[in-house]
């Protein structure tokens, strides 16, 4: 698992001792062309809802590695965790605020510039 994805998942709360990071993440700028999706990997053992609570870009502008893209709020704990991109692009995809996020979901897509 990414380290940045265990820290925020710490920061909720969540016991993740169990889980050993992987490799570091791939950090890399998307060329022309190419495409990224950025999936919701939810590793939670409780059974909850989670939320898009707020964009923190609109769809067009360019994002880079370690940006918050948005809050994802859990809906039966009440709790937040920011969610942040591992590829700098431009953001041309995302789910609604509000829309339920599931796991294995696409959160967003960022493109090459």
């Amino acid at each position: 698992m990414n380290n940045w994805l265990i820290k925020q998942l710490e920061k909720i709360g969540l016991d993740l001792s169990n889980v050993k990071p992987s490799a570091d993440t791939n950090i890399r700028i998307l060329e022309r062309g190419e495409k990224e999706s950025i999936v919701f990997p939810m590793v939670s053992s409780v059974k909850s809802e989670w939320r898009i609570l707020k964009w923190h870009f609109e769809k067009g502008q360019q994002v880079n590695y370690g940006d918050i893209l948005c809050t994802i709020e859990n809906t039966s704990l009440k709790e937040k965790m920011d969610f942040e991109t591992y590829v700098a692009g431009t953001l041309n995809y995302f789910l609604r605020e509000g829309q339920k996020v599931d796991q294995g979901v696409i959160v967003a897509e960022i493109s090459g510039r």
